[in-house]
């Protein structure tokens, strides 16, 4: 069937216009995609620097600590070598070398008996207080008097005769500890104690010999 001119300008018109509809409608879904596919990107990412951490400082501080419990063992060793024990790091003062001399000399002063301290050896924990008693026997009284000291009340307080001198003299040597009443090495303390009183004897008879002139 053939149009008219007019059917046919017409028709051509509807044409055209679905064409240029088609064509914006499909130039919009592309710009929807397009505003979809921006956001659905990973975000950019913050343009501030992220922080790097100092490798050289932490090494320096790895090797420091190393040192450290490295000098720690072999302190723990060569005490260990000896069957000696290191005092705590946090040390309460009552337990520090003059203020258990100074318990002592006290407890020796209020026994109305004679006596002295003669040394404190801190080369162990605890410190042994070396000295000399008038009386053996009556060193119980010197026992009690450092039990009695305020300082002490909590902990163990322990005045052991050592026998007569080697070094000569009718005076009877005396060791003294003081250590806490919860420490958990409590017997080793004391079986360190009577080898330690032992050791000092020895050495004053070993001394007592070198100084005497030879026959």
């Amino acid at each position: 069937m053939r149009l008219t001119r007019g059917a046919a300008l017409v028709a051509g018109g509807l044409l055209g216009f679905v064409s240029v509809t088609a064509l914006g409608g499909a130039m919009a879904s592309r710009r929807a995609a397009h505003r979809l596919g921006a956001t659905t990107r990973a975000p950019a990412t913050s343009s501030e620097p992220t922080p790097v951490c100092d490798r050289t400082s932490r090494l320096a501080d790895l090797t420091k600590m190393e040192s450290g419990l490295a000098g720690r063992i072999e302190e723990l060793r060569a005490a260990d070598a000896v069957a000696r024990f290191l005092p705590p790091r946090d040390l309460p003062p009552r337990f520090a070398g003059s203020a258990v001399r100074s318990a002592v000399e006290d407890a020796i002063a209020g026994s109305d008996v004679a006596g002295r301290v003669d040394d404190v050896d801190c080369s162990a924990y605890p410190c042994l207080v070396i000295g000399h008693y008038a009386h053996g026997q009556e060193v119980g009284r010197v026992q009690r008097g450092l039990r009695a000291n305020p300082a002490y009340t909590d902990d163990v307080a322990l005045v052991m005769a050592m026998g007569a001198d080697p070094g000569g003299g009718a005076e009877t040597m005396i060791g003294a500890i003081v250590f806490p009443r919860n420490e958990p090495r409590a017997a080793e303390f004391l079986a360190a104690f009577r080898r330690r009183r032992t050791e000092v004897m020895e050495r004053r008879a070993a001394a007592r010999t070198t100084s005497e002139p030879a026959q």
